[in-house]
This record gives structure tokens, sequence and C-alpha cells, in this order.
């Protein structure tokens, strides 16, 4: 029962992050767990998929396994799209926006791409992000400071090339 419903939801993730290649899920019970694994034509996943596809695959596990568990109030990512194409970052970004609508969603991420689209993705489903970045200090290498309520954006000193040219020139 829970295979079937895993495998359901498999599909479903790996549909909406564009990952549709032909999964087996093979299960095996054992004195009251279940030891799961994902092999593509009887190989594991690393032996054909690309660093990226495998990304991909591993996000919609992982969005598969949150979901069937309604306990998972809240889930916290680090840069999750690393190794995508410009198309699965969009997907993701889309999916993470649809996956808010049902728990807390955390994403921490260097990737000013990605951040763009969950920003464009929350517009389009009318979500506000509560965003806050961090930045260097700016005075001899001292740890950074959090921007709350902010992003790169937003912020005046990124609105134009000074700040960029600054950095630089101190090179």
């Amino acid at each position: 029962m829970i295979a079937d419903n895993y495998r359901a939801a498999l599909a479903a993730e790996c549909e909406a992050l564009s990952c549709g290649v032909p999964i087996e899920f093979k299960t095996q019970g054992r004195r009251g767990q279940t030891v799961r694994s994902l092999l593509i034509r009887n190989r594991s996943p690393e032996d054909i998929l690309s660093e990226g596809e495998q990304k991909a695959v591993a996000l919609a596990d992982f969005l598969t396994e949150v979901g069937l568990n309604q306990d998972n109030v809240g889930i916290i990512l680090d840069d999750p799209v690393t190794s995508l194409d410009h198309d699965r970052k969009e997907r993701m970004a889309t999916r993470l926006i649809e996956e808010s609508r049902k728990r807390q969603v955390i994403v921490f991420t260097h990737d000013m791409g990605f951040f763009a689209k969950l920003c464009d993705a929350a517009d389009k489903a009318g979500k506000v992000l509560t965003t806050h970045w961090m930045q260097r200090s700016g005075e001899n290498d001292l740890p950074g400071i959090v921007s709350l309520n902010d992003a790169p954006t937003t912020t005046p000193q990124y609105r134009n090339t000074n700040f960029a040219e600054d950095s630089l020139a101190k090179g």
C-alpha cells in the first residue's frame, strides 16, 4: 500500500520537475522497515543520469517523502538547484512555491537567477515571500550582516554598478 502511494506521488513529482525517466521503485520489507531503492533498467541512477538529472530525481524523491508524511510542517533546502538547467530551476521554483501552501519552506541559495525565479513564481501564485540575505560588513573581513525582510534586488546599493565596481577595484 505504501509503495503504491509512493510510486504515484514520485511519478507526479518527477513530472513536475521534468525528470520523467523510467524509474523502477523496489521495496524490501524487514522487521517493520521498508528499504527502498530507485533503479533505471536495473542500474543505479548515478550510472546513467547526468548530475542535474540525478539532482532532479533526488529532489522529486525528497518532496515525495515530505508529501506523504503530514507531520512535516516545514522543509529547509540548501541550494536545491545546483547542477539544474534553467528549465528545471524554474520548475523547482514553481514547485517550492506550491509546496509553501502546505508547509513552511526555507531556501538558502546564492543563485540569483533561481532567486528571481522564486520571486516570479511567488508573484504568479499571489504569495508573498519573506526574504533575508547576508552580506559582508565591508570592514576588515568581519562576519557578515543579515538584512532582514530585504533582498539584493531591493537594496539601494545594488541598484547601480558603483558597489560592484568598488568591490572589483579592491580586488
